[in-house]
């Protein structure tokens, strides 16, 4: 997890997204969150999501993931 979300528990970092992804205006999840970051790069913080039925087809027992 990046540093400018690290303060953040696992519940924290999944309501942020949430909220992202509803729309919700960034300057103000930076805001309620205390994130200091530009605007443009908030999203990059988020963790990965890892597939758990895809595996990578060279290496075959590594999971897939995707942001």
């Amino acid at each position: 997890m990046r540093k400018a979300i690290a303060h953040l528990d696992s519940d924290q970092v999944e309501n942020l997204m949430q909220k992202y992804y509803d729309g919700e205006k960034i300057s103000d999840l930076l805001r309620e969150y205390q994130i200091v970051a530009p605007a443009s790069a908030l999203v990059s913080f988020f963790p990965l999501f890892v597939h758990q039925d895809l595996f990578c087809p060279y290496c075959e027992s590594v999971n897939m993931v995707s942001k």
